[in-house]
């Protein structure tokens, strides 16, 4: 609870600094990039492969030692690198441009990325916690293998995390919301009932992972062309906020009750249904993408973020 407490800042603080750096053309693949690249190519692809075997070779203790360097890197490389975005340039105003979180959730797609953020962070949450089980104890693969499997979930997450949220850019968020989510139905389904080789099961696995590209897009970018970017660390942590509190802490603890009353299968299902709550949800946000927006002939023109009295898409 301690280490959630400080971590959990992180993401909306950074995609604040995301939202205020990028041009609109560029903010879908700039804000992806910060959210999934880094953490899942080196604590989702390299992190298992490092960590399990150094748990194996050393005992699981020594290992989560070692987990702390990385956070201690990236503390001083914040320190010493980052500078404050010029957030006043956006913002010259008086108090009429404050947002009440009480009229932030007035806007469709706020709401609804924060509904489905929940199922969408619970999917994430069930794979991480309980796909290294079913591989062991359901699948009966090594612990070797168990540890490529996963590695090939943070390979995927951070090619995602170029492909999902830059073709946002170009195709529009929504429909890319759309297919993430239906996609991701194919990892607990491919885990639980692949019979075929295991670099095949690897190629499902990482098609599947691809959805994982799609949580910045609804955590971050759609939030910070709903409502004006300047407000997107209050939105991106309320959005954020609920996914973790109810869909990976909530979720998880549900999950786990359900394993234990009817077998570890039901974790892969509970997963898989999760994936389908998230897209069907995806079919009721408004478009917010720029290259959408400026072709669309009451919009051509005018700034996404215009007004921020007027949900966009309205």
């Amino acid at each position: 609870m301690v280490m959630g407490a400080a971590e959990g800042p992180l993401m909306p603080i950074s995609q604040s600094f995301a939202a205020a750096e990028s041009s609109p053309e560029r903010r879908g693949l700039n804000m992806g990039f910060v959210q999934n690249f880094g953490s899942n190519l080196f604590g989702s692809f390299v992190a298992p492969l490092v960590i399990v075997a150094l748990a194996n070779a050393f005992g699981w203790r020594r290992s989560f030692f070692l987990a702390a360097v990385p956070g201690l890197l990236s503390a001083f490389l914040l320190w010493s690198l980052i500078r404050e975005p010029k957030i006043e340039r956006q913002s010259a105003g008086g108090d009429h441009e404050r947002m009440p979180i009480r009229q932030m959730i007035r806007y469709r797609n706020i709401w609804l990325c924060m509904v489905i953020a929940v199922f969408m962070v619970a999917w994430l949450q069930l794979g991480w916690a309980f796909l290294p089980l079913v591989y062991v104890h359901e699948r009966h693969f090594s612990t070797q293998i168990m540890s490529y499997l996963m590695s090939v979930l943070g390979m995927s997450a951070a090619v995602g995390a170029f492909v999902m949220p830059g073709l946002s850019d170009r195709v529009g968020r929504k429909p890319i919301m759309i297919f993430g989510a239906l996609v991701g139905v194919l990892v607990p389904m491919a885990a639980l009932y692949w019979g075929g080789s295991v670099w095949m099961l690897g190629v499902l696995l990482f098609i599947g992972w691809l959805a994982n590209g799609i949580c910045p897009l609804l955590m971050a970018t759609i939030p910070s062309e709903t409502i004006p970017a300047r407000h997107v660390a209050t939105t991106a942590g309320l959005v954020q906020g609920l996914g973790e509190i109810i869909g990976a802490a909530g979720g998880a603890w549900a999950a786990g009750r359900a394993a234990d009353a009817f077998g570890l299968p039901v974790t892969m299902w509970i997963m898989g249904a999760c994936a389908l709550i998230a897209t069907v949800l995806t079919l009721f946000l408004y478009e917010t993408a720029p290259i959408k927006m400026n072709k669309a002939p009451c919009c051509r023109g005018a700034h996404i973020d215009a007004d921020p009295m007027i949900p966009i898409g309205r």
